[in-house]
């Protein structure tokens, strides 16, 4: 009887690491199997290898362990599924489709292969997704992918019109023709010339009058009712909706619409402010998602006609004021909302409501942005968030306001919040620890150019519990579950620009979780409603730049430790400074 293969032992071990999420220990004693094993190698050594590489997003090492696994076992699945993931992340679209239709073949129809049959199916739906927007460049890759994208109109759903004016008349005719009048979604980019952008009201050639008016007599015989998506820069939307409209003057493209952005780069006084009043009489009640930007809205009257968006984005023009009333109509109004992100001009937005608002309830946001607005507005008074998932404030100067109505509001939830990022912003250390303690599910922190930040770092090193001895006035949550420490599932911190950060909390905030990870236990705790263990995440991702209090002794063994590091002590403006 033959002996063990010495490529075992390594293998198994291996296999240990990795299911202990040690991937460095695991693709060392994988490496060292495929050694000891050779030209004797099987294809599962090269593809538990590819397995340690794909979670390290080290793309190109993986596809080559997945290229040899191939050429070891071309009528095994393994290697072809994880190629088709692997040409996926990368963007090759191409290769990924036809690696998923290979995989599929070899995995044939047994109920085993269930579910990578339904990862496959959902993959190829996202991929095929991203072909429908590039048909041109699926027909240039032979002969027959150019007869398959030319007869499947479906491919040709998704229209930009290029610059200059001709050559969008010239596009439009024949995407129309080969989408078989089915297109679905319609982009007017801003042009490289100011002077001849579409619909732009401005004086221009003769000629380029004749082609723009060629242009929108031709998007006037689209078939408005199967437009679903509008992505428009720097257009006249009163010309543009014109256009759009039916012979019989209504604007159905609006009523069936599910997506429509805005977005002027350049400021034009009287065409850049979005005014639903003006493009027809009804209510929007397709519209899912709407993004301005460099728009001022009318919210009074948007509030009227879209009441089902479930995404609402609104960059505001520098001299544009917006009511905080008439805000808190427009969220009455939308209360299906699930991303809410507002960005302002200091000094722009105002109050025109006295006292307290009426208590507001968005159940199903869970995406809260707010960048730059004034301190009148207070959008998170009386407002309760149960399903918040991320927050983010950006330079918003009542961001200790803001954040003191989120934490003490009983409901509000950050149970689920998983992304928090403070921008700039003036909060007070207590508060963080209070939205901290109650976030346990916390991946991603970010507190970059706020002050007080090295005792958050200090609190992030301990367990839940000690943290109320460190921040006495922090009120634990009733029943709070024993955490081994606080926000176990940090795996991305960002402390850049901070002061009075030091090294010995960044270094035991780091070590303190690679230690409770590599435990025998993993580090483990369960969370109130959960019926499964969760584990302590090691630190993947820290920012420490512009922060002078950082040792430069210990870089080194951060960055043995921490997957992406950086610690960048200066910009290189204020480098250049310096010289």
């Amino acid at each position: 009887m033959a002996g063990t293969p010495s490529w075992k032992k390594p293998f198994t071990e291996g296999i240990a690491k990795f299911q202990k999420n040690n991937l460095d220990g695991a693709l060392e004693l994988f490496t060292e199997a495929i050694r000891l094993a050779a030209d004797n190698a099987p294809h599962t050594l090269y593809d538990s290898r590819a397995t340690v590489y794909e979670k390290q997003s080290r793309f190109k090492d993986a596809l080559r362990d997945a290229k040899t696994t191939i050429d070891r076992a071309p009528n095994q699945w393994h290697g072809y599924f994880r190629s088709a993931r692997l040409f996926a992340a990368i963007n090759k679209v191409p290769a990924a489709l036809q690696m998923s239709s290979l995989a599929l073949e070899r995995l044939g129809s047994g109920a085993n292969h269930d579910a990578r049959r339904r990862e496959l199916a959902a993959l190829r739906e996202q991929l095929e997704a991203r072909t429908r927007k590039r048909p041109v460049s699926i027909s240039h890759v032979c002969r027959r992918w150019r007869e398959v994208a030319l007869a499947r109109p479906s491919l040709w759903h998704s229209l930009t019109l290029p610059v200059p004016g001709k050559n969008a008349l010239v596009k439009l005719r024949e995407w129309r023709k080969r989408a078989a009048e089915r297109i679905t979604e319609l982009t007017v980019p801003k042009s490289k010339s100011d002077g001849k952008f579409f619909f732009a009201p401005m004086p221009a050639h003769p000629e380029d009058v004749a082609t723009n008016d060629a242009i929108i007599a031709e998007l006037g015989t689209l078939d408005r009712a199967r437009i679903n998506a509008l992505y428009l820069q720097d257009v006249d939307l009163d010309m543009f909706f014109s256009a759009m409209a039916m012979r019989d003057g209504t604007y159905s493209v609006l009523e069936t619409l599910d997506t429509l952005h805005i977005a002027y780069a350049t400021t034009y006084p009287r065409f850049s402010r979005f005014e639903p009043n003006r493009y027809n009489a009804y209510p929007w009640p397709a519209l899912r998602e709407l993004s301005l930007t460099g728009s001022g809205c009318n919210w009074e009257a948007l509030a009227e006609r879209a009441q089902n968006l479930v995404s609402f984005e609104c960059r505001l023009p520098p001299p544009d004021g917006v009511p905080s009333g008439t805000v808190r109509q427009f969220l009455q109004a939308n209360s299906k909302l699930e991303k809410l992100v507002i960005e302002g001009t200091l000094g722009h937005i105002f109050s025109n409501v006295e006292g307290a608002p009426e208590t507001l309830t968005l159940a199903h946001l869970r995406h809260l942005e707010i960048i730059g607005i004034a301190p009148r507005l207070r959008l998170t008074q009386n407002l309760n968030l149960p399903s918040l998932e991320v927050l983010r404030l950006t330079q918003l100067p009542d961001a200790q306001d803001t954040m003191q109505d989120l934490v003490n509001n009983v409901e509000t939830s950050f149970g689920g919040l998983v992304e928090l990022r403070l921008d700039r912003c003036s909060v007070a250390p207590r508060t963080i620890a209070q939205a901290l303690v109650q976030a346990p599910e916390l991946k991603t922190l970010q507190l970059a150019a706020v002050l007080g930040v090295n005792a958050i770092a200090e609190a992030l090193t301990m367990p839940l519990k000690e943290c109320s001895r460190f921040f006495p006035s922090v009120d634990m949550i009733p029943n709070a579950p024993d955490l081994p420490i606080l926000c176990p599932a940090l795996e991305a911190l960002d402390l850049s620009g901070s002061s009075d950060l030091k090294t010995g909390p960044v270094v035991r905030t780091v070590k303190n979780r690679i230690t409770l990870a590599s435990s025998s236990d993993q580090g483990k705790y369960r969370l109130s409603g959960q019926s499964e263990d969760q584990h302590v995440a090691r630190i993947q991702v820290l920012k420490l730049d512009d922060c002078a209090g950082i040792e430069a002794e210990v870089l080194p063994w951060l960055r043995r430790s921490v997957p992406t590091l950086s610690c960048q002590y200066m910009s290189k403006k204020k480098a250049s400074w310096k010289r």
